[in-house]
């Protein structure tokens, strides 16, 4: 990952490459929120084309992150790209409270 906010806890959770856009993007659960992180995925044709591979072939530039009070903290489980490099769609764990009681004395 080339170029990730250091300041940034990185906690990958659903992610989505897109052949299209050739971009990924993660949820990442980075401790009090939630966001999508976007990458561009960047290919080395040198690499690629070398046998055995002198270097990395594949590399994500950091974009951009996502955020809104509309990601519940721990709660979007996947992203998908839309129509279009800026359009995406994530998905919601339903957070369920189990509540515990004992009728032992």
């Amino acid at each position: 990952m080339k170029n990730f906010p250091q300041d940034v806890k990185f906690v990958p959770h659903g992610l989505y490459v897109s052949n299209s856009s050739d971009q990924m993007l993660i949820v990442n659960h980075g401790g009090d929120h939630t966001s999508v992180e976007i990458f561009r995925i960047e290919y080395s044709e040198k690499c690629l084309k070398s046998q055995p591979w002198p270097c990395h072939k594949v590399s994500l530039l950091y974009v951009n992150s996502i955020t809104s009070d509309l990601f519940p903290n721990y709660s979007l489980n996947d992203v998908v790209e839309g129509s279009s490099a800026y359009e995406l769609y994530t998905t919601q764990f339903l957070t369920v409270c189990l509540l515990y009681t004992s009728d032992a004395a």
